[in-house]
């Protein structure tokens, strides 16, 4: 048997979907997703603490987001906002954010309900499950990533998957139209999210509203760049990766219960840990830092830590926030508190030691 379709095999059974796709990226994956249901024209929900590519990906699409907010306990989308809004959409892109389980079983519950079309984005939860089921295996389509940075990192490729063949067979067809993954392809994304990381770090916070009009037309001009068909050079190191999935999350899963003891000792009323719902896998182990949250981000980074604050509320990019008037509060309150700590194979005990050493001093001394 192909070696590709034995990637697709193992992730049918592993999430729990009859039929899979292999996927140049998951930017791609939700476009043709939503080309391949007929939605066009309509409004997609999101949550509004999300990566920019999935605002990208509808907009690609040729559809519209609907930023809705999310919830403390999970970071996913909080299924009352959705309720509000459900005769406004069309279709929701749910989100197992930072690998932690969002409301998934009431979240498909009520798009059932309402013949919206769900759209599960386990991009940074592969391996999680809900009560044993796996994620990936609730949406009309899922997608999982091995993009730079996920669970299961190769830089390049993703998945789609269905219980619908013949949704899957429309994105096959879709797929096959695109032209091979290239260097242009890779150098001009590159330019693009240097430009959104330079942005993010010279204008965070509100100040960045200011550019989402030039923000919009980059995003408009990089679209061809996402759309490429999947690199079959990479399927030896994906299979590979996906056969010892479950080594990979015990491993982050030691890192993060070390972290836990490191900060067992810290100030909460200065920072909060946040834990994942059972079930959920650790994309990054993360803390609300409650009060001068940059200035502790800018002290890691002059110290060459990795460490992020990814997300903000990703609205800020994309439409005028002093016209709408925001209305995700947690959203943006994750998005100035949160910072996320590396648990993957990039790390080990002596940077999980040096770095809670220099939060922990920072927040006795602020």
């Amino acid at each position: 048997m192909h070696s590709t379709k034995r990637i697709e095999r193992k992730l049918s059974g592993l999430h729990g979907k009859s039929d899979v796709h292999l996927i140049g990226n998951a930017t791609s994956g939700i476009t043709m997703a939503l080309n391949a249901a007929g939605i066009k024209n309509k409004k997609v929900a999101i949550p509004n603490n999300v990566c920019v590519n999935v605002p990208m990906a509808v907009i690609f699409s040729g559809n519209e987001p609907l930023y809705l907010d999310i919830l403390e306990d999970d970071l996913g989308l909080n299924p009352k906002h959705l309720i509000e809004h459900i005769n406004e959409i069309s279709a929701v892109i749910t989100v197992h954010a930072y690998g932690a389980i969002c409301q998934i079983k009431a979240i498909k519950n009520i798009c059932k309900s309402n013949n919206v079309f769900l759209i599960e984005d386990c991009c940074l939860a592969q391996g999680a499950s809900v009560n044993s089921t796996p994620v990936g295996s609730f949406g009309d389509i899922s997608l999982f990533s091995f993009g730079a940075g996920k669970i299961i990192d190769h830089g390049h490729g993703g998945a789609v998957l269905s219980d619908d063949f013949h949704l899957i067979k429309k994105i096959r067809e879709l797929s096959d139209m695109l032209p091979n993954y290239d260097l242009l392809n890779r150098e001009m994304l590159r330019e693009f999210f240097a430009y959104h990381t330079q942005l993010y770090n010279k204008y965070y916070g509100n100040d960045i509203n200011q550019f989402f009009p030039r923000y919009r037309e980059w995003v408009i001009k990089v679209r061809k760049s996402f759309f490429h068909k999947y690199d079959n050079n990479y399927t030896d190191s994906i299979e590979k990766s996906l056969s010892d999935l479950n080594n990979n999350i015990e491993n982050r899963q030691i890192k993060v219960k070390n972290f836990h003891k490191l900060f067992s000792q810290l100030d909460t009323s200065k920072v909060k840990i946040f834990f994942h719902p059972k079930g959920s896998v650790y994309w990054r182990f993360s803390l609300f830092v409650k009060k001068n949250r940059n200035k502790l981000l800018h002290h890691l980074l002059k110290k060459s830590f990795k460490v992020s604050s990814w997300q903000p509320s990703v609205n800020l990019f994309f439409e005028d926030r002093s016209a709408i008037m925001p209305k995700t509060p947690v959203s943006d309150l994750v998005g100035d508190t949160i910072i996320n700590l590396w648990v993957n194979e990039e790390v080990g005990e002596k940077y999980a030691n040096e770095i809670s050493y220099e939060i922990n001093n920072y927040i006795c001394d602020n």
